[in-house]
């Protein structure tokens, strides 16, 4: 996946996961690190979705293409 840097270059969000994938698809975390890196481990923005207990948001599923578009709209908000 094509990691995004805000507007300002201070954030770098991108889409991954620690587990590994079991199909050509799979279920991801929006993750961001504070830029440039520190050392400090990247922030988890939006957690993977294991169980799917209510109807507003089932997690973030896809392809590694899927997310290609993906990006800032602003320094506050990640649009995919």
């Amino acid at each position: 996946m094509q990691p995004k840097f805000n507007n300002d270059f201070t954030k770098l969000a991108f889409f991954g996961t620690e587990q590994k994938f079991l199909s050509h698809s799979g279920n991801y975390q929006l993750r961001q690190f504070d830029w440039p890196i520190t050392g400090e481990p990247s922030q988890v923005l939006i957690d993977l979705v294991l169980v799917v207990d209510n109807e507003d948001f089932a997690g973030i599923y896809g392809y590694n293409d899927s997310f290609f578009h993906a990006g800032f709209l602003s320094d506050k908000y990640f649009v995919f």
